[in-house]
């Protein structure tokens, strides 16, 4: 195994381009600065056979897995051991996504267990019953994240949660961002992909005070009005299925669980010092 670092960017990108997994749902993930600052990228080889691995280091103890590739069938790869022999001794939380029946499979071959769902919703009818809630809604740019970042992103769980690098990369992809303004400090922000027929909602979060206020609500609409204006009416948003709380906002929205679900796994990782 050849732990890979930036360097090695030029002759491995073909690799990543060609991954036969890859965690889309933290697209804004940059392998090669994972790899820079925390070593997450392995290159295995074996019999004329190549497999990449990438990992998404979430904090010292939790990863999620987030590109595979391989020149041949994954079913029988090692992929726990693998990641055993590239990790310190210490205690880890491996998670990873599966939209594949066969990366599933993998995955329960080596130990991972059933842990959450990924559903995705979408609506054609959004209902925003908006409160009288003060506050203002504003744009603000991809170069003013970091200020947002350092205000919402620690109410999502750590498991979650964006890095600041990663929470810049999903400004910079959303072409729809608004922030909620309240008492003078920002009590909410919404990221979103609009396109020339859809609003896929990506990122959403209300600091708890104003939460259960409409205040949710009150992003949701501004987003809606702007959408119309563009002749666009259809949403979605992706949601864990266990985050009962998303799930009732985005039903009171008028959200239905619509197309695919993508199983959340998991494995914990114990490594005793040598």
């Amino acid at each position: 195994m050849k732990i890979l670092s930036s360097s090695d960017k030029e002759t491995t990108e073909a690799l990543f381009a060609s991954s036969i997994y890859t965690n889309t749902h933290f697209g804004w993930f940059n392998c090669w600065q994972a790899a820079e600052n925390n070593g997450a990228v392995w290159l295995d080889e074996k019999d004329s056979q190549k497999y990449l691995i990438s990992l998404q280091i979430v904090d010292s103890s939790t990863l999620w897995l987030h590109s595979f590739f391989s020149t041949s069938s994954p079913e029988n790869y090692p992929l726990a051991e693998k990641i055993r022999t590239l990790l310190k001794p210490g205690n880890y939380s491996v998670y990873a996504i599966s939209a594949r029946n066969w990366f599933s499979s993998l995955l329960q071959n080596n130990g991972f267990k059933l842990s959450d769902e990924i559903i995705q919703m979408e609506t054609v009818s959004l209902s925003t019953n908006v409160k009288e809630t003060d506050g203002d809604i504003l744009s603000f740019s991809s170069e003013q994240s970091d200020i947002v970042w350092h205000a919402c992103e620690n109410l999502f769980p750590p498991l979650w949660r964006l890095a600041r690098e990663e929470f810049h990369e999903a400004c910079t992809a959303s072409n729809y961002r608004r922030v909620l303004i309240k008492d003078r400090k920002i009590a909410g922000y919404l990221l979103a992909e609009i396109d020339k027929e859809n609003c896929d909602i990506t990122r959403i979060a209300v600091l708890p005070e104003y939460q259960g206020k409409g205040y949710g609500n009150k992003i949701i609409s501004c987003m809606n009005l702007d959408c119309i204006r563009l002749n666009i009416h259809t949403y979605s948003v992706n949601t864990n299925k266990k985050n009962t709380a998303a799930l009732q906002f985005y039903q009171g929205l008028n959200f239905k669980q619509e197309g695919n679900s993508y199983p959340v796994f998991h494995r914990y990782i114990r490594i005793r010092p040598e």
